[in-house]
């Protein structure tokens, strides 16, 4: 009998530390999920954390974005917010930040990364740039990307990513919105056509 008790109360407790764990799992999930879809939030989430620790979450919420089953442009478009937003709110430690996150990014969205990085970054844009490109040195591939993107940001960033971002309202101390600066100009001369 009393084993069986025993067995019980093993039983019992196995089942609430499971549910426990679990639950704690879909809280820190649906924090994710909240952020990806509210890409704003990375602001407040990140802002006092250590760099490697907001470079952690920025890419978890990427992956987050990625891994949706939202269709390529939107995707895209919340990959350029969340990135926007992110350097923003690390301020002067955008730099190390960006280069960690930069190292964890797919091949595939490194290019659109970068080029939003360093057009967010404003003045800063140089180190961002210089810290990403060192980040991914070990690639060529990846290095040649990603300097090319931080060359000339407006050869990756679509019409719509340069939207998304002159479209963001970046809270500032005062909590006056204020929109973002205005994006530098890296257009490239259209080349003319036989007839033009």
């Amino acid at each position: 009998m009393r084993i069986e008790s025993l067995m019980g109360l093993l039983l019992i407790g196995g089942v609430v530390l499971a549910a426990n764990v679990s639950g704690a799992a879909e809280s820190q999930s649906l924090g994710l999920q909240e952020i990806a879809a509210h890409t704003e939030l990375v602001i407040p989430a990140i802002r006092d954390l250590p760099v490697e620790s907001a470079a952690a979450l920025v890419l978890q919420v990427q992956a987050v974005i990625l891994a949706s089953d939202m269709p390529e442009p939107q995707k895209r478009a919340r990959v350029v917010s969340l990135i926007t937003y992110a350097v923003v709110a690390k301020g002067k430690l955008a730099a190390p930040m960006m280069g960690l996150v930069a190292a964890g990014t797919p091949a595939g969205w490194l290019a659109v990364i970068a080029a939003t990085a360093v057009v967010a970054a404003g003045d800063s844009s140089p180190s961002v740039a210089k810290a990403m490109v060192a980040a991914v040195a070990g690639d060529a591939q990846a290095a040649g990307t990603c300097t090319a993107a931080c060359a000339n940001p407006a050869s990756v960033l679509t019409s719509t990513d340069l939207g998304v971002l002159r479209g963001i309202t970046l809270p500032t101390t005062s909590q006056v919105p204020t929109k973002a600066p205005l994006l530098p100009v890296y257009i490239q001369e259209a080349t003319k056509y036989p007839g033009q």
